[in-house]
């Protein structure tokens, strides 16, 4: 991977522990896909708390959104800006903003497309546990049938454009568009025209943003 500073590599994270998963989709004929989490925010709604480090029954909630993405994808970056050591300690390669921190999702999205040695991306929130196991399959599908770049889902209620495929050509225009003070995820990514795909599965797609909705969410999974 090159292109983008990381954090600081994991002195655990060896390239060649995710090889087989590149050498096997390539033969299968699927693109191979990096997965992006994104674990860079403030935690504001949550007391300020880092979301991907809270925990979720016996497990932090990274934990459960690596599990869910691994089988989908051929390597993971993590994006995050405070708690670094404990996000390598996943043995995955960490990526922190470019600039002043804290700018939003798509600082974050950018940090990752410029990291990732895929042509592909797969971006997902942290604090998202139920991920579908079919979202890289079905999100690759529709956008391998247009001419988009883009392709995010609908949860069948309302669109979940932090959930994405994205290209990595986007990166210069989504430099350009951060440097210009755009910040929100929604506004950028429906002025990229993206193929939307329909889910309607609302639950999968839930995002925990306190604790009285982790609590809810515990119940309800549990």
């Amino acid at each position: 991977m090159a292109g983008h500073r990381f954090c600081t590599f994991p002195d655990e994270y060896n390239p060649g522990l995710q090889a087989d998963w590149l050498v096997t989709m390539a033969t299968a004929g699927t693109p191979t896909v990096t997965g992006l989490i994104l674990a860079g925010g403030r935690g504001s709604r949550f007391g300020g708390q880092d979301k991907g480090l809270v925990d979720n029954g016996d497990h932090k909630m990274i934990d459960l959104v690596i599990k869910a993405l691994l089988p989908q994808t051929s390597q993971l970056i993590i994006s995050a800006n405070r708690n670094i050591s404990d996000y390598q300690s996943r043995g995955y390669p960490v990526v922190c903003d470019s600039g002043e921190h804290f700018r939003g999702p798509l600082a974050g999205i950018l940090a990752g497309l410029e990291a990732a040695s895929t042509e592909l991306v797969l971006v997902v929130p942290c604090d998202a546990p139920a991920i579908n196991d079919d979202l890289l399959e079905r999100l690759l599908e529709i956008q391998t049938q247009t001419s988009s770049k883009i392709s995010i889902a609908h949860d069948g209620q309302r669109l979940q454009p932090l959930f994405m495929l994205i290209h990595r050509e986007l990166r210069d225009g989504l430099a350009s568009a951060l440097n210009n003070g755009v910040r929100s995820v929604h506004e950028w990514v429906l002025a990229q025209e993206p193929a939307i795909v329909q889910f309607s599965d609302a639950a999968a797609f839930r995002n925990i943003n306190s604790a009285d909705e982790l609590e809810a969410f515990e119940t309800s999974s549990g």
